[in-house]
């Protein structure tokens, strides 16, 4: 795969690219529902964790978002915007398996204690690609289309959020 930027983009690169941007976001929502929030705390409460702990897990999605600034960083390093947002999924891959791993691999009788600074490692690699995303987006969408493409979009991902919660939670 060739991550390397290009200066022009056909009008039928723009259109796929647009296409391939919605569908993989639809399946990253669907991804993080069903991988984060409710059910890493559920993992926690199974691994018997305390209110302390339960409330670290809960905050640590907002707390790691400080770790945009690597994100930054790397992007000015390698000068390449794109590899970084590519390789978000395989990262999400890698967390919601090694989640699981640590569940069906640890006894229940294991301490979160040694648990939580692999949950905070993990949990930290969520908001790199979001630096440089973001301006990869702005550069492949034509400025006629931006609010319209982003306004689908997000419809979308409500859509897809929402079927991928579970059944009780619809109604709260």
């Amino acid at each position: 795969m060739n991550l390397q930027p290009k200066e022009v983009l056909t009008e039928q690169e723009v259109e796929k690219g647009l296409r391939r941007v919605v569908w993989d976001g639809l399946f990253s929502e669907a991804m993080t529902t069903l991988t984060g929030g409710a059910f890493i705390i559920a993992m926690a409460i199974l691994l018997d964790a305390n209110n302390l702990q339960l409330g670290l897990i809960a905050a640590l999605p907002t707390m790691v978002n400080m770790f945009q600034l690597i994100s930054i960083w790397l992007v000015r390093q390698f000068n390449n915007r794109r590899g970084l947002p590519l390789s978000a999924p395989c990262w999400r891959v890698y967390r919601s398996c090694s989640l699981a791993w640590c569940r069906f691999y640890f006894p229940v009788s294991l301490p979160l204690n040694y648990l939580y600074p692999y949950f905070s490692f993990i949990i930290s690699l969520a908001p790199l690609p979001a630096p440089a995303g973001i301006p990869w987006m702005k550069d492949l969408i034509p400025d006629n289309r931006l609010g319209a493409f982003f306004g689908r979009r997000s419809a979308f991902y409500a859509i897809a959020q929402r079927g991928a919660e579970p059944p009780d939670s619809i109604g709260a």
